[in-house]
């Protein structure tokens, strides 16, 4: 587990890395650092909250109760469980990227195909 949690840091940190090289040598590393400030600032409450719900969930509902629901002998009771909690989660942040689609459409959408 640590070790894959320290793979993907050093991941990550290369690609951080290796796109801040390529934008200061296009000359606009300091758009995609304000940018990456802006997408930091908007996403921060969202992960404090979520880290303090999953804290409550933890210590609120019992181990047990969530493997007997969620885990491999729940069965396909567990994967329809397992699917609505996910389709809750997926349709809230669908909502809250729907921020994104301008920054999409610019970056992305208006290029060649």
């Amino acid at each position: 587990m640590v070790s894959s949690l320290i793979n993907a840091y050093i991941l990550l940190t290369t690609m951080a890395i290796i796109l801040i090289v390529i934008s200061y040598r296009q000359g606009n590393h300091v758009e995609g650092l304000k940018e990456a400030k802006n997408l930091f600032i908007n996403v921060l409450p969202m992960l404090v909250c979520a880290f303090v719900i999953v804290g409550f969930i933890s210590v609120l509902i019992p181990r047990e109760l969530l493997q007997n629901l969620l885990g491999a002998e729940a069965g396909l009771k567990g994967i329809a469980i397992g699917t609505v909690i996910g389709a809750l989660f997926q349709a809230d942040l669908l909502l809250s990227c729907l921020s994104l689609t301008p920054f999409l459409e610019i970056r992305f959408l208006s290029g060649p195909l």
